[in-house]
């Protein structure tokens, strides 16, 4: 079921199917050093990952990460949605594309879509903004959707410092 929709891409909610392509992403070089090791090595541990992370999270908050697929072609590029961090009173918004279609705007125009999703269809009226320290790639998406530094954190469940973006 489509949930937001943009000019390029579609993003939907994952299910137990999209197994191969989050074992492909989670396992790219730029998400194990800015994201980290979920120690997704198999189908079966990216079943659990989907079942313990983004299908929980649906489940409990409503709101997760979303497959993001090309419109024309119905083809997996990367994920995009919210994520409820233990440690952060609002919820974040996350993203990761495929090094393939890095470089053509796909992650801010699907970070732009998911922020006014949360905000008008979820009714979510602080998101917050995190990447690892020196994620560049990362950090102009936020700040080309609108958020700003505003100060470095360390998450529970993150070993190294990670800064924090807010909404203008």
């Amino acid at each position: 079921m489509t949930l937001i929709e943009t000019d390029r891409l579609i993003l939907r909610e994952l299910d137990l199917d999209d197994a191969p392509f989050i074992l492909k992403l989670v396992n790219e070089p730029s998400w194990l050093e800015n994201i980290g090791d979920k120690n997704v090595n198999s189908i079966a541990d990216a079943e659990r990952y989907l079942n313990e992370g983004p299908l929980k999270s649906y489940q409990e908050n409503g709101f997760g990460l979303y497959l993001a697929e090309l419109k024309l072609k119905k083809y997996p590029v990367g994920l995009c949605g919210l994520v409820k961090r233990e440690g952060l009173e609002h919820p974040d918004i996350g993203y990761a594309l495929m090094p393939d279609f890095w470089g053509a705007g796909l992650a801010s125009e699907a970070a732009r879509a998911t922020l006014e999703y949360a905000q008008n269809s979820l009714g979510i009226a602080q998101v917050l903004g995190i990447t690892s320290m020196n994620n560049a790639s990362s950090i102009r998406v936020l700040e080309k959707i609108g958020f700003r530094y505003d100060k470095e954190i360390s998450l529970p469940e993150q070993g190294e410092p990670s800064r924090l973006f807010t909404l203008l």
